[in-house]
């Protein structure tokens, strides 16, 4: 097959529809984040709770085009990471060649983490996009040298920040590589016209913070959780290891090879440029992993550029069978994660709470089910003591329900204890969906009775199980 953008359509393409298909047929239920986000897309603003409010403007648009289906929700995600690998194609092209940016585009959308999250709607496919598109324009504009591509790249940084805060590392990256490679550029005002778009854009996000008490960054900064017992080498190799099953078993190592070999490399302005776009954020992970922790995904923005950097050395190696058996071997990865309940019956495998990694999607529906007959009897609105719970059954109870958060504390560590506020209801009675036994429940109201305890088993060793509470007149927190 040549190695032409005609042929890297078709191929992107039928990977992409395989992934629409997967996601009409899907047999899992919303995880947690992304109930969490449709309710977050119910209410425009520029900024929610935990993250910047892309996720949810992208969500928002999609169920107003499309329905509140659960198709619906994740449909656009998949589309966003089929062209996160159209502009990684670009940006390789421009400082390579057309067959390193053939296999780089390919590399990046058979990647292991990129199958799993192409049916999952998360922050990550719209910020991983502004980072793809961004590292093209800024390739384009050291090439073309314009005020136009300057101000684009602005505009797409600007985008990705109100996506992720992680993006401010590619501003990062532009400056570090300017500084050490083109210095006459860090005076030129279109770097700066650059930065002041992109801060222009992010600016909403930051007002809204900034009226919300910054509860957004302070929230980034606890997930850090940089506090208590630190310095774990257990925590250090967790994180490497995850990695492999996030880039592949096969590119992971090459990577490695690649940054701690900076100066058998540096010298290659390509390898140079594309080093900014890895190292400081990938750096920051490692020593965040050994301090504290550090999730697998937060690795996932230096993956677009060490998509284009492991395929050039592999090619530079004459390794492309290695590169052949990496990618063959990570769509091999990505069918077992779709087909993974067929995958289990074949082998007779029988499905626990300890093997199932698709356990917190399953039940939700059901025991939704059971909760709106109770619903039905009593038409009240509902109190929730966990936001996984509300989120979810905030989604899968039909209709769906006017709820609120228990929040005695009258702290705001959540999205729905921002939005709701139950001392604006005294007087009234709900239903109390919890998990919990809710001793303390008499303290707040006149009445509380335990209506019923509804289950769903979903393995022999892992069910849904909720108490029902009757509780009436709420005296207030």
């Amino acid at each position: 097959m040549r190695e032409n953008y005609k042929n890297l359509l078709i191929i992107l393409l039928a990977v992409l529809f395989y992934r629409i298909y997967i996601l009409y047929t899907l047999p899992y239920q919303l995880y947690f984040d992304e109930a969490y986000y449709w309710f977050w897309s119910r209410n425009f603003d520029f900024g929610y709770y935990s993250k910047p409010p892309m996720v949810a403007w992208i969500i928002r648009l999609s169920t107003s085009l499309c329905s509140n289906s659960e198709f619906c929700i994740k449909l656009p995600f998949a589309f966003l990471y089929f062209f996160s690998s159209i502009f990684i194609y670009f940006a390789a092209k421009e400082i390579y060649d057309k067959k390193v940016a053939f296999y780089s585009s390919i590399l990046f959308f058979t990647l292991p983490s990129v199958f799993l999250s192409s049916i999952i709607a998360a922050t990550d496919g719209v910020f991983l996009f502004f980072w793809s598109l961004s590292l093209y324009f800024f390739i384009k504009a050291l090439k073309k040298e314009t005020l136009f591509w300057w101000i684009i790249l602005g505009v797409s940084v600007g985008f990705g920040l109100l996506s992720k805060y992680t993006m401010i590392f590619f501003p990062i990256g532009v400056l570090f590589y300017l500084f050490f490679r083109r210095r006459d550029l860090l005076f030129d005002k279109r770097v700066y016209l650059f930065l002041l778009v992109s801060f222009l854009i992010f600016l909403p996000n930051l007002w809204w913070n900034f009226q919300n008490h910054f509860i957004t960054f302070l929230h980034t900064k606890d997930n850090a959780n940089i506090r208590g017992n630190l310095f774990h080498l257990n925590t250090l190799f967790e994180f490497l290891g995850s990695q492999f099953g996030v880039f592949g078993v096969v590119f992971f190592p090459v990577l490695l090879y690649l940054l701690f070999g900076f100066k058998k490399f540096y010298k290659d302005d390509r390898y140079f440029l594309l080093f900014w776009f890895i190292a400081p954020l990938f750096y920051l992970i490692l020593v965040l992993s050994y301090i504290s922790r550090a999730h697998a995904n937060w690795s996932a923005p230096v993956f677009i550029a060490a998509c284009v950097l492991v395929t050039w050395f592999l090619f530079e190696k004459k390794r492309k069978k290695l590169l052949y058996f990496g990618i063959i071997f990570n769509i091999f990865l990505g069918i077992l994660v779709y087909h993974f309940d067929f995958v289990s019956n074949v082998l007779k495998i029988e499905l626990t709470a300890k093997n199932d990694p698709y356990k917190k999607t399953r039940g939700w529906r059901e025991i939704s089910r059971k909760i709106d007959k109770i619903r039905e009897k009593y038409g009240l609105d509902l109190i929730f003591d966990d936001r996984m719970d509300m989120s979810e059954m905030g989604y899968y109870l039909n209709p769906r329900p006017k709820a609120f958060f228990w929040n005695p504390d009258k702290k705001i560590e959540n999205y729905f204890e921002m939005i709701g506020d139950l001392n604006l209801h005294k007087g009234e009675s709900f239903l109390f969906v919890t998990k919990k036994n809710r001793n303390d429940l008499n303290r707040y109201f006149k009445k509380v009775e335990l209506l019923r305890i509804v289950r769903y088993r979903i393995h022999k060793d892992y069910k849904r199980e909720y108490k029902i509470y009757l509780v009436e007149n709420f005296k207030g927190y």
